[in-house]
């Protein structure tokens, strides 16, 4: 999706060029031939943006759908992860997981492209950070 994010910005930089060039070459009446053009590029682009970063609303409304927000217990082992806790109880096997990435304060696994688990890594000992870590080395990481 990320090309296709490149190539509607370069759609668009590129309709915009042709755009300023007519408009220097034939004059502002002339600009209106190239509106289509510029409309589809301003659009995929906006489509496109949309689906790889959703709107600052959509953002808000997941986290107060999230059953993540409460206490947690994370477990575990050779077959899969679980995550565990008032409203939720959840079993992954370690194939579930499409990524994962890890910053100095959390570690996140996606299941799907809006669907994640994050992990607070201050709530963990470093020595099961490692051991959690080597597991999901067969998951392509972000």
């Amino acid at each position: 999706m990320k090309i296709s994010f490149t190539a509607a910005s370069l759609s668009l930089a590129w309709a915009l060029m042709q755009a300023w060039t007519l408009w220097r070459r034939e004059g502002a009446y002339h600009l209106l031939d190239a509106a289509p053009l510029l409309l589809a590029s301003t659009f995929w682009v906006w489509l496109t943006g949309r689906y790889l970063w959703g709107s600052p609303g959509s953002a808000r409304r997941y986290y107060r759908q999230s059953k993540l927000r409460d206490q947690m217990e994370y477990t575990w082992d050779d077959a899969g992860f679980g995550v565990t806790g008032d409203k939720l109880n959840s079993r992954y096997d370690w194939s579930d997981f499409i990524r994962w990435s890890e910053d100095r304060a959390a570690l996140v696994i996606w299941t799907t492209e809006r669907s994640y688990v994050p992990l607070p890594k201050h709530l963990v000992s470093d020595a099961l950070l490692d051991d959690l870590g080597t597991r999901l080395q067969r998951v392509r990481r972000a």
